[in-house]
């Protein structure tokens, strides 16, 4: 699927997307914005890729209240964000990894592979928990707040049987 412009999922409804899909960004600014919940579970052999198609790709955007399930997937491209709520994904070559924020914002990270994003990993902001568990964050840089994981502004980290490198 080739994005041409935003896709936004209201609340109360749900985006389901199949095993084997790929998303890609190519229109200017282009995101998903989650209002409702998303559910895009892919398998070990059968990945969701969620791409950039050329400029402007702005990734995955879940707001207050609304849900994102995304496994077995792979984030790439990304200009702006991709904050999600996942398990089982590879989040890699983004300008931006992945980005938690606000005061009850909670991610729960499992069995994932944040590598080689240029402006960082993993940010967790403004009060919002991360719990990380058996997840390599690799190669990643920043000329702020931390290449690999930044913890600001009264945020928690909780973070076990992981591996955090150059």
């Amino acid at each position: 699927y080739f994005l041409t412009d935003s896709v936004i999922v209201p609340v109360d409804a749900s985006l389901i997307i199949e095993p084997g899909v790929s998303v890609v960004g190519g229109a200017d600014s282009s995101k998903i914005v989650v209002r409702g919940s998303l559910n895009a579970i892919g398998t070990d052999t059968s990945r969701i890729q969620f791409q950039s198609g050329g400029d402007g790709w702005r990734g995955i955007l879940v707001e207050s209240g609304a849900t994102a399930t995304i496994g077995y997937a792979r984030i790439s491209g990304a200009q702006q964000y991709a904050e999600v709520s996942i398990h089982y994904p590879m989040i890699y070559g983004n300008d931006a990894g992945l980005k938690v924020t606000g005061v009850g914002s909670v991610i729960t990270l499992t069995n994932s592979v944040i590598d080689s994003n240029a402006a960082g990993g993993l940010d967790i902001a403004d009060g919002a928990v991360a719990e990380i568990s058996d997840c390599e964050i690799r190669a990643n840089s920043s000329d702020l707040n931390g290449g690999g994981v930044a913890v600001r502004g009264e945020s928690t980290l909780s973070l076990s049987s992981s591996v955090v490198a150059d």
